[in-house]
């Protein structure tokens, strides 16, 4: 799936259905900046998002976690998660890909003014005080225990998807404790100022307005921003590892979980003619194909 379907997918799923959208109209900024367009005439409330091209794939060798921690940033921009989601009771989503990072509000399609200059200042120089890298440092830790330790259908997805698709550079999804513990604030406002930039990121925009008009309110405060420098080439991920079944004993959360069970394969690539028969197939299996009963699809 390309960057511009992501935007897309992330964007239209967030306004309310039955809806028939506008051609989407897609343009490119002098300074890189890709920008998605996508009038759903009949919606009530409006997305945006930003998804830039870095993924966890780009994580430094002895890094892990990096971009995982600038996603908690670029998306808290100096407020806490509480503070945030108060600010967008209609939804919001941010979350670290394997090659990019989406950052999507959910508003009220008259708070679009306001979304587009806090994303475009965001973009055009985010400076996390120190308290803040600290906070997000630990409230990552207490996800990585739940994502592998604490919730067991948790911890069974995240270590089968390292099994199939081992993280390159020695890292891990989400990030490795040892590794972002020691990453520091310096290192990390030298990322957001280098590639956090518009040559590195789409901004597609869904809701209830005219293309024309919101591309000018797009132009003013965007186009002004550096273009940044082009993100270095992801590493590749390491190979499957052998298939025999492995059992996990996760530690104790205080509740008690039924048995779980993970079944894990390696997707295609994204551009791979098979891929689309292998999201068809998944689908069924994790909807109750074959004897199946529902679950959560969740393509590694």
């Amino acid at each position: 799936m390309t960057p511009v379907a992501v935007l897309l997918a992330i964007a239209l799923a967030a306004v309310p259905r039955p809806l028939a959208p506008d051609a989407a109209e897609t343009i490119k900024l002098e300074n890189g900046l890709g920008v998605v367009l996508a009038p759903v005439p009949a919606a009530t409330s409006a997305a945006l998002v930003v998804l830039s091209a870095i993924g966890e794939d780009h994580d430094p060798r002895g890094a892990s976690g990096v971009v995982h921690l600038v996603e908690h940033l670029y998306a808290s921009a100096g407020r806490t998660v509480e503070e945030f989601a108060r600010l967008h009771p209609r939804g919001w989503n941010a979350q670290t890909g394997a090659r990019y990072t989406p950052i999507a509000p959910v508003f009220a399609p008259s708070e679009l003014e306001a979304e587009l200059k806090n994303a475009a200042s965001r973009m055009a120089g985010l400076e996390p005080a120190a308290a803040e890298v600290d906070r997000e440092k630990g409230r990552i830790l207490a996800e990585l225990h739940n994502m592998y330790e604490a919730v067991p259908s948790l911890a069974l997805w995240n270590r089968a998807g390292e099994l199939v698709r081992p993280a390159p550079s020695g890292g891990r999804k989400g990030g490795r404790l040892e590794d972002i513990a020691k990453i520091g604030r310096n290192a990390l406002l030298d990322r957001l100022r280098r590639f956090y930039k518009p040559t590195n990121a789409v901004l597609a925009v869904a809701g209830p307005f005219r293309a024309d008009r919101i591309r000018r309110r797009i132009e003013a405060p965007f186009s002004e921003i550096p273009a940044g420098e082009s993100a270095p080439e992801p590493a590749e991920p390491g190979p499957p590892s052998a298939s025999a079944p492995r059992s996990l004993r996760p530690g104790s959360s205080g509740s008690p979980f039924p048995p779980q069970l993970c079944l894990a394969f390696r997707a295609p690539a994204p551009g791979s003619p098979d891929f689309a028969a292998f999201l068809v197939l998944a689908a069924r299996l994790a909807a109750g194909a074959g004897g199946f009963r529902g679950g959560t699809l969740s393509v590694a």
